[in-house]
């Protein structure tokens, strides 16, 4: 079995989180207690928090919180752990893989997988792939890899009846 994801996604998907809301709390004091807030000044002042606290969440939970626990790749199987539940999906029922690059610092690089069908999982699985300090297209070159096995199973597969089926 050859680990696909991070084993730092639990501190993306716990920690990353709380430390945001902790600096949010210290950035919105800061302007609480160091300026006259009149009424005007603090519904000012909400407004701006507030749109700062939601546009912060729906990117935390579009970019992070979909993420899986792990995956794992096992003769022909991924494997993906998620919230104490364990999926297999076959190598061939991935359509394509996808990654998007963020900057380091912030947030971890993300590589989807397109599923075919719906699976347990969902149409796509999520993931940060292992950490690395190489460049992005050393990156590039390992998912080309992960891409050219995916594409290699699909081809050597001996077709089933169902297949068949579905080809008349």
């Amino acid at each position: 079995m050859t680990r696909l994801s991070s084993k730092r996604t639990r501190f993306y998907k716990n920690g990353s989180p709380v430390i945001v809301m902790i600096l949010f709390f210290i950035f919105a004091s800061f302007f609480i207690f160091n300026t006259k807030l009149t009424k005007h000044n603090l519904i000012i002042l909400m407004c701006m928090f507030s749109i700062i606290l939601v546009s912060g969440y729906l990117y935390l939970r579009y970019m992070i919180f979909d993420l899986v626990d792990e995956l794992w790749e096992d003769d022909g199987f991924f494997i993906v752990k998620n919230n104490c539940n364990e999926y297999k999906i076959p190598l061939y029922d991935v359509s394509h893989v996808s990654c998007t690059f963020t900057p380091r610092r912030f947030f971890p690089e993300r590589v989807t997988l397109h599923l075919l069908k719906n699976s347990n999982c969902g149409a796509e699985v999520a993931f940060t792939p292992i950490e690395s300090w190489l460049p992005i297209e050393i990156l590039n070159t390992e998912l080309d890899k992960l891409t050219s096995r995916i594409d290699k199973y699909k081809n050597d597969r001996v077709p089933t009846k169902l297949d068949q089926i579905k080809a008349k």
